[in-house]
């Protein structure tokens, strides 16, 4: 659906870094209502592929006590990051969605939190 809603706007998905100007123009257009959280979570999905293409993340599965969601781990370390929701919930509180912002600045502190685990 997500990929289908880009080929729309004459879009596609490449993988890596590239989708997020992609991400940006279906998040601008809006192409998905703030209560279509499977589709906004779908864009999150794409953004965690832009993220994972970084050779110290990789997708795990995470359980606890309110489910278990994808998350990306740094290393073999306890640094996770979520960015499944990272769209739909902004969406869904009314906020700007800056996916570049979201990109690099979760890169940042994920290289923050790493060189203070050392």
């Amino acid at each position: 659906m997500v990929e289908q809603a880009a080929s729309e706007l004459g879009l596609e998905f490449k993988g890596g870094e590239g989708d997020l100007t992609t991400l940006q123009r279906l998040v601008d257009k809006p192409a998905f209502r703030s209560d279509e959280t499977y589709m906004l979570q779908s864009l999150g999905v794409v953004l965690g592929q832009a993220l994972a293409a970084h050779p110290d993340l990789a997708w795990v599965t995470v359980q606890d006590e309110y489910g278990t969601d994808l998350a990306l781990r740094f290393r073999s370390s306890s640094i996770l990051v979520f960015p499944v929701t990272m769209i739909s919930k902004r969406v869904e509180d009314g906020r700007e969605v800056d996916v570049q912002f979201l990109y690099s600045t979760t890169l940042d502190r994920i290289a923050e939190l790493a060189s203070e685990a050392d």
